[in-house]
């Protein structure tokens, strides 16, 4: 049997491709992340290929726009599921995927915008990695807008949270074998979030890559204090269902929020000129708790209904 070591390092040039889109209504912005995924250098180079699009009880168009792809490109699949959330697409999509066990399993949003040459770095990464690295991380960025939504982000939301940047897997896209991406089980729980679980599961074992960006649209401040509400929620459904995490939990907060301190705290004072951070901070956390009330309350509300973070067809 060849070592993994050797199988890491071979070329890929006749193995399978994977790549797996979980879709709830995106109906705007799905053809376009395809064609992006179909542009990008690993595609062509690849001697098997398949895109994966799980729909995840869609009520809008996007289950005309998947089967349409689909008669145009055999190598595209669509999986039809019962809305259960984004946890329950990516254990269904892993399971009907042609990868094998050494081979790479791409896990993308369909409301990002793919730079040149995302997937064949972090196929790279993982070739080149020693065994025990598991997952390789795009970094998540948002695209410049002419006004205000984008201007706030980038004055208090985006310098606070850049630190964390290099301590925590981007859910918008990363890549895993195949072999750890059967071995996860993503939660029943969906409003545990995919990448923070996968951030505490493999502490110490994925790698965040600079090079490697894509692009996203920034939420307006409403829908900002419902994320914010669905993360704390999600921190807290993490440590009470996954005892054996509360430690790497521990320790990602804990370096988060230190690298936030000294990377954001006084960049954003010095933006923003004195007390405006603490200010905002303030009136938004009533916000957030009474968010969190209402998100726990309703049993059902597994997926983010967030409409300002859709992209444009362009």
């Amino acid at each position: 049997m060849l070592p993994e070591m050797y199988l890491r390092a071979k070329t890929f040039l006749f193995l399978m491709l994977s790549v797996c889109i979980p879709v709830f209504n995106e109906e705007e912005s799905l053809e376009r992340i395809v064609n992006e995924v179909r542009a990008q250098s690993l595609w062509h180079e690849s001697g098997e290929r398949e895109m994966i699009i799980g729909l995840n009880g869609c009520t809008d168009k996007s289950a005309e726009i998947s089967y349409k792809l689909a008669r145009e490109d055999p190598c595209i699949k669509v999986l039809e599921l019962e809305m259960k959330g984004k946890n329950h697409a990516l254990n269904e999509m892993v399971k009907i995927s042609r990868a094998k066990d050494f081979e790479n399993i791409f896990f993308l949003d369909a409301d990002i915008i793919l730079e040149k040459g995302v997937l064949k770095k972090l196929d790279n990464a993982l070739k080149r990695s020693p065994p025990e690295m598991a997952i390789a991380s795009a970094t998540a960025r948002p695209f410049e807008e002419k006004f205000g939504r984008f201007a706030l982000h980038r004055r208090y939301l985006l310098e606070k949270g850049m630190a964390s940047i290099q301590n925590y897997v981007h859910g918008r896209c990363y890549a895993m074998p195949r072999s750890e991406a059967v071995k996860v089980a993503f939660p029943k729980n969906q409003k545990i979030f995919d990448d923070a679980f996968l951030t505490c599961l493999y502490w110490g074992r994925f790698k965040v890559l600079n090079s490697a960006l894509v692009r996203y649209r920034v939420p307006n401040y409403r829908d900002w204090l419902v994320q914010m509400a669905r993360r704390r929620i999600n921190i807290q459904q993490l440590y009470h269902g996954y005892p054996e995490l509360r430690r790497p939990l521990t320790r990602w907060l804990v370096a988060s929020r230190q690298l936030k301190m000294q990377h954001a705290g006084k960049s954003v004072r010095e933006k923003l000129g004195g007390k405006f951070p603490a200010f905002i901070e303030s009136i938004s956390d009533p916000l957030i708790y009474i968010k969190m009330r209402s998100s726990m309350r309703n049993s059902n509300d597994s997926w983010p209904k967030i409409r300002s973070t859709k992209m444009k067809p362009r």
